[in-house]
């Protein structure tokens, strides 16, 4: 879903006009996307590929942290 979000894609939108490296871009900033692929896939689709980051340790401290993501 953050994903699809961070695409900024809509239906129906011609995958023509649809600029690739900034879709990649968006996602790429999300902190739990490791890799990312954004291709056209004819006749009229856009395949999204994400490979999530995985941590190595949690580091906790008196302030509680929610998102794994957010330290790094």
């Amino acid at each position: 879903e953050q994903v699809l979000k961070a695409a900024d894609l809509r239906e129906g939108e011609n995958i023509f006009t649809v600029n690739l490296a900034e879709v990649q871009d968006r996602i790429q900033e999300l902190p739990q996307a490791d890799e990312v692929q954004v291709v056209r896939k004819l006749p009229g689709e856009i395949d999204i590929r994400v490979v999530e980051r995985k941590p190595v340790a949690w580091i906790t401290s008196e302030k509680e942290i929610s998102d794994p993501f957010a330290s790094d």
